[in-house]
């Protein structure tokens, strides 16, 4: 199972875009569910990772996977501990500082009245 979301940005032309991508595991196992994802912006990737995961009582195709991922990707300075961002490339930086505050806020609140 695969998922790509678009996610706009107000003052900005081109949308943020999740990939998502459910690892599915083997048959019988009792862990989580893992998935692989990619953040881009502007043709920048800004997050690439498959350290997610899920419990197993979450749907994989659920938009609860999408909000839980995107509440972790917007994780600011002052959410946390500073030493969570101290592996952060400039671009995550950036995208900390500049973005992930609204972007947070409307995956959370505004992207699920979207239906």
């Amino acid at each position: 199972m695969t998922r790509t979301c678009r996610f706009p940005y107000p003052g900005l032309r081109e949308r943020f875009i999740l990939h998502l991508r459910y690892l599915p595991a083997p048959m019988g196992s009792e862990r989580r569910h893992e998935f692989h994802y990619t953040l881009v912006h502007r043709g920048v990737e800004i997050f690439d990772g498959n350290d997610f995961s899920t419990p197993l009582s979450v749907c994989v195709d659920s938009d609860d996977v999408v909000r839980g991922l995107m509440g972790f990707l917007c994780l600011r300075p002052g959410d946390t501990d500073q030493e969570y961002f101290n592996d952060y490339t400039p671009d995550q930086h950036a995208f900390a500082s500049e973005f992930a505050e609204y972007l947070g806020y409307y995956v959370q609140e505004e992207w699920r009245k979207r239906k």
